[in-house]
């Protein structure tokens, strides 16, 4: 009985430590420290419909591959996480965006909303590093807006609606003590 109930005690004080916390990352796609024509940072104002002040939007006809808009974003612990990109696709348009990650290629979206913000994902995880990380939105499709973009250590977890922004784009994690004027969804 004294062993099952050592056994017991040890399972407790180790069973927490094999979980790993669920990092959630989010900033705004407007946010980017470079923009490269032809995608445009599109700031009109505060608007129900999306975070902050505006979006990173690909135009109409822009020709694939050219422009791109690039962020530095700040992991504090390495590992593998999933990549979402809050989109609104113009209806007759492209449906997807292209994304680098540390040099990690993804193409997300490819469904069938089309006229309403949605998240988009391709479940495949990319590789973080622990500091500072390149992520680079490059012109796959014409038509495509980008609210958000979402980073996720939880295989299981996809946002929903609009996310509280951790992360300014540049680098730096924004002070999470401070009040967002978005709260996050429930999950």
């Amino acid at each position: 009985m004294k062993t099952f109930q050592i056994a017991v005690a040890i399972l407790c004080v180790l069973a927490p430590m094999t979980q790993a916390k669920t990092i959630k990352i989010c900033f705004e796609a407007e946010s980017a420290a470079t923009v490269k024509p032809p995608l445009l940072k599109v700031v009109p104002g505060i608007n129900p419909l999306y975070s902050g002040k505006g979006y990173i939007d690909i135009p109409m006809a822009a020709p694939a591959g050219a422009g791109s808009a690039t962020y530095k974003i700040n992991v504090v612990v390495a590992g593998n996480y999933y990549l979402f990109a809050r989109t609104l696709y113009a209806p007759t348009a492209g449906n997807s965006i292209l994304v680098w990650a540390n040099g990690q290629k993804r193409i997300l979206g490819e469904d069938g909303t089309y006229g309403a913000w949605h998240w988009t994902s391709n479940k495949t995880p990319v590789r973080l590093k622990k500091g500072t990380n390149i992520i680079a939105l490059v012109n796959r499709e014409s038509g495509v807006r980008i609210d958000q973009f979402f980073l996720t250590n939880n295989s299981r977890y996809e946002p929903v609606g609009l996310r509280r922004i951790t992360h300014d784009g540049t680098g730096k994690p924004l002070n999470h003590n401070i009040k967002s004027p978005i709260r996050p969804a429930a999950r």
